[in-house]
């Protein structure tokens, strides 16, 4: 239905979420492992839900996708925002990955 990479909102989805598996930072906290794993899940599922429903075959299918991958950016918000409290990323990390999310969110929104 739609070039997914030709859309904006998955190329800045696609980039956190590289950068979220490139964070040496995040690999530096062997005690969270599980909270890094989540949050570079709910990364990944963010612009794989985008590209899903951009294959999809209609318009309303394509917004429900848009409605999933939203969710899984407002996880990873909140994982980002308990790995910031526990020490697991640092704060300068976690405003810079706030707004990359803030920016897909509005996105994502809009789209939708």
């Amino acid at each position: 239905m739609h070039p997914y990479q030709r859309l904006v909102v998955w190329q800045r989805a696609h980039a956190l979420a590289a950068s979220l598996y490139e964070a040496a930072a995040l690999d530096d906290a062997p005690r969270y492992r599980a909270l890094v794993d989540q949050i570079r899940r709910c990364a990944a599922s963010t612009a794989a839900n985008i590209a899903e429903g951009a294959g999809s075959g209609s318009q309303s299918s394509f917004a429900r996708y848009l409605g999933i991958a939203l969710a899984s950016a407002h996880e990873l918000e909140s994982h980002l925002l308990l790995a910031r409290d526990v020490g697991c990323a640092t704060p300068s990390d976690s405003a810079r990955y706030a707004m990359s999310i803030e920016s897909i969110n509005r996105m994502l929104t809009v789209l939708q």
